[in-house]
């Protein structure tokens, strides 16, 4: 249940897709929007689960697949972009200098399934488009990429694509994953090109903000699911395949280190008949970078620590998803840590754990009843906040006394804080209360 506070008014994502606006002090309704227009689809250039707000103040939703802009303090829809997108794509938006980013399907190419990255201004006009290289005839070449170990079937328009035909003569599709993120002038996204279920080649490109022409395009292992990016002084980081780490120059796009995590025996899936190893990343998992140390946690079971600087590990976690292959191909979400001071705080199955962040020493743990992965802690107030089976507990950083417990009746759906009052998604309704 994404939140957002923002001017004293409460936005809550409800599970159903309809938009909420509330006071803040009081929760008396100011506005709501309908369900077909599904914000919780948008995602924005930080961790999923909030409200996404483009540039000029309005909130980010889709409606049927085109992308809206609705007033913030009325409810009223500002501007729409129509934008015809697959019905299993999430929507992904960016910021940058004024622009909001986008990417899908590209609606103006005569080819069927051709990808495309856009720019608008804040009254939706469109500024420039990067098209992706449209799907292609088959063409000769060694196939050394990997395979979607989740078997689906997908439709581009009219025209259905079994995702489990490899064959020579399977025309190949470039397309977009992830989040487009924007900094220092540029737009960093990631690109793949695949083969019905085998993906022979990725990309992580930087455009220019203000054209869209490519700045440079960096080649990267074969991956299903290559994260969101995300940059840090001057470095591009993301995940690629079976969770491994690589670390970019935003400038130029030169590969400064890359890591390739050992992982369990039970994830090194066997390969497929024609001999292509599967890609046990199905997250899509964008690591965490604080205090010159980053972090991944993904669902095969691992939190892990990296320095930023050289790649070399730090420590690791087990964090207790499943380490079967059926969980490790897209069926156990991965817990989020939350980093502050020093600390990292990650669920363990049913335990928020507080961990040192430079050799992942663990300080302290505290059940929380139920083995929970979202939403992430929030810290505010002094206090680490987290959910429990039945609400919500306050513990004291430090050493993890609980200090409160708020009994909400079920398992919290939705946690964020304002500047006193915490508010909490709880199974009958949003629930205020104020910070200790």
């Amino acid at each position: 249940m994404p939140f957002a506070v923002r001017e004293g008014r409460l936005y809550v994502d409800g599970v159903y897709g309809d938009l909420h606006c509330l006071r803040a002090d009081n929760g008396k309704s100011l506005w709501q929007r309908p369900s077909d227009e599904k914000n919780r689809n948008v995602r924005g250039d930080r961790p999923s689960g909030e409200v996404v707000f483009a540039p000029d103040g309005t909130i980010l939703a889709r409606s049927a697949g085109d992308l809206v802009a609705i007033d913030a303090a009325g409810g009223e829809i500002r501007w729409r972009v129509e934008r015809p997108c697959d019905v299993n794509a999430h929507p992904r938006v960016a910021y940058a200098t004024g622009l909001v980013i986008d990417n899908g399907l590209d609606r103006e190419s005569r080819v069927a399934g051709t990808y495309a990255d856009f720019a608008h201004r804040p009254h939706g006009d469109a500024a420039w488009r990067h098209v992706l290289a449209p799907a292609a005839a088959a063409r000769t070449r060694p196939t050394n990429g990997v395979r979607d170990p989740v078997r689906i079937e997908r439709r581009f328009g009219s025209v259905a694509e079994d995702w489990n035909d490899t064959s020579p003569t399977t025309p190949e599709r470039h397309e977009s994953r992830g989040n487009p993120v924007a900094s220092a002038g540029l737009v960093f996204t990631t690109e793949i090109v695949r083969r019905g279920a085998v993906y022979l080649e990725a990309f992580v490109v930087a455009l220019d903000t203000d054209t869209g022409e490519p700045r440079w395009r960096c080649p990267i292992p074969p991956a299903v699911h290559p994260s969101t990016p995300v940059v840090v002084d001057g470095t591009v980081y993301l995940t690629g395949d079976n969770f491994r780490v690589h670390a970019l120059d935003s400038a130029t796009g030169r590969v400064r280190w890359s890591a390739l995590p050992e992982l369990a025996p039970t994830l090194r899936l066997p390969a497929a008949e024609d001999g292509i190893p599967y890609d046990v990343n199905h997250t899509d998992a964008s690591p965490v970078v604080s205090g010159g140390i980053l972090y991944l946690a993904s669902h095969d079971g691992m939190l892990r620590a990296y320095r930023t600087n050289d790649g070399t590990p730090l420590w690791s976690l087990r964090t207790g998803a499943s380490d079967e292959p059926t969980s490790a191909v897209g069926t156990r979400a991965h817990p989020l840590p939350v980093v502050d001071g020093g600390i990292v705080y990650v669920y363990a199955e049913e335990d928020l754990v507080a961990l040192e962040s430079q050799d992942g020493r663990v300080r302290w743990r505290a059940s929380t009843g139920w083995a929970s992965v979202y939403p992430a802690p929030v810290l505010a107030g002094g206090l680490v906040h987290a959910p429990t089976d039945n609400g919500v507990m306050s513990l004291d950083p430090v050493d993890g006394r609980r200090v409160r417990h708020l009994d909400v009746g079920g398992r919290a759906r939705g946690l964020i804080a304002g500047p006193e009052t915490l508010y909490i998604g709880g199974p009958d309704g949003i629930h205020a209360a104020d910070l200790p």
